[in-house]
């Protein structure tokens, strides 16, 4: 199991996800909650693909009480 926590200033918490690694999609997902200032209590998926040995994309979705899931964020890192 893997942890993680994220912390930004678009909010007023930290954010805790737990999940697992697939070695045959070289993608770690993990799931967790945060409080959205502006919709109350919100369910938090992120995926972490390691696509090769210098590049990582991650996608990070959240689904807000009743709501639907929607990708709030992607970032692609690249090393030099």
């Amino acid at each position: 199991v893997f942890v993680s926590t994220w912390q930004d200033n678009m909010g007023t918490s930290i954010m805790m996800m737990k999940g697992t690694y697939d070695d045959a999609t070289k993608t770690l997902t993990m799931k967790g909650e945060c409080t959205d200032p502006v919709r109350g209590k919100m369910a938090i998926r992120q995926t972490l693909k390691f696509v090769d040995e210098k590049t990582q994309v991650m996608e990070m979705y959240g689904t807000p009480e009743g709501g639907k899931e929607m990708k709030s964020m992607e970032m692609k890192m690249v090393k030099k």
